[in-house]
């Protein structure tokens, strides 16, 4: 039996914080479709799992919200300020 395989927790810097994906407004692209947040969710958990991988250790989910707030404009934004400060 192999001991279990351990991740170490380490703060991405500034060059592997950069992630390959659009910011998100909130806007809806076609009226009544929605706004598709959550493609862009999706897209977004891929390339922060890709990024993790590449940079050689796991992030933790601080520095992660974190990244994940620097991608909003917009009204997306002003709804992503009020839950953090709330």
């Amino acid at each position: 039996m192999q001991p279990p395989v351990q991740r170490f927790l380490h703060t991405p810097d500034t060059r592997q914080r950069k992630i390959g994906i659009r910011h998100f407004d909130g806007k809806e692209l076609y009226q009544c479709l929605g706004s598709e947040f959550l493609s862009w969710g999706k897209r977004f958990v891929w390339q922060i799992q890709f990024a993790e991988r590449t940079s050689g250790f796991a992030w933790t989910e601080e520095v992660k919200v974190n990244i994940l707030g620097h991608h909003f404009t917009g009204m997306a934004e002003r709804y992503y300020n009020q839950q953090i400060e709330g």
